[in-house]
């Protein structure tokens, strides 16, 4: 089955959602027809009927224009070049994720801590409340050794 693929460069770390900025993606050969092997739509294996492609990113228009990394490329006797690709999942729902209106559970600074949200990932010590009493000697805290009630 020929499907249309564009082939590019993508110089942005995998994690990113928006890889639209300047520079990020470079497209070298759009609308190139390929076969697409028998493998799912996550993780599609491309036949490109040609030598060698110097390409990390594809975008498969067949797909619903998903975009994938290109995980590895064989070349086959010049003839033709096999492509394992896998799901760019964040840049294929960019505007779906944008899009969004939640509440995220995360605390992104200590000092702009906020009570309602609870952060266990972060050290957090602004605006809460503990206890603290003396139980000894020990020079390297002070003098005092302590032990310490509440949460921090």
């Amino acid at each position: 089955m020929a499907i249309s693929v564009d082939f590019g460069t993508c110089n942005v770390e995998n994690e990113v959602v928006d890889k639209s900025g300047t520079g990020s993606i470079t497209w070298t050969n759009q609308n190139v027809n390929c076969d697409w092997l028998n493998t799912d739509i996550l993780n599609p294996v491309l036949k490109v009927q040609s030598g060698k492609v110097n390409c990390n990113y594809v975008k498969i228009n067949s797909f619903g224009g998903r975009y994938y990394f290109v995980e590895s490329a064989e070349s086959y006797a010049g003839t033709h070049c096999i492509l394992r690709c896998h799901v760019d999942v964040l840049y294929t729902y960019k505007s779906a994720i944008l899009g969004l209106t939640c509440l995220v559970l995360r605390n992104e600074d200590k000092n702009k801590w906020k009570r309602d949200l609870v952060d266990r990932a972060i050290p957090v010590s602004a605006n809460r409340i503990g206890t603290s009493k003396p139980i000894g000697n020990n020079v390297l805290f002070g003098g005092d050794d302590i032990y310490l009630l509440g949460y921090f």
